[in-house]
């Protein structure tokens, strides 16, 4: 069986949380068995407050 249904244009995948007790050892199983690289996030801080 497939899935018909239609995917909506332009959209992305972005962003998953997932919850456990060690994430360090869970980043590790991502990294060793999927082999995915860590991305730090992006910072953009501005504003008033942060400029004086």
């Amino acid at each position: 069986m497939t899935d018909s249904r239609p995917l909506a244009a332009g959209a992305r995948y972005g962003h998953t949380n997932v919850i456990a007790r060690d994430w360090n050892v869970l980043a590790a199983f991502y990294e060793r068995v999927f082999g995915c690289l860590p991305v730090p996030p992006e910072r953009d801080y501005s504003g008033e407050a942060l400029e004086r």
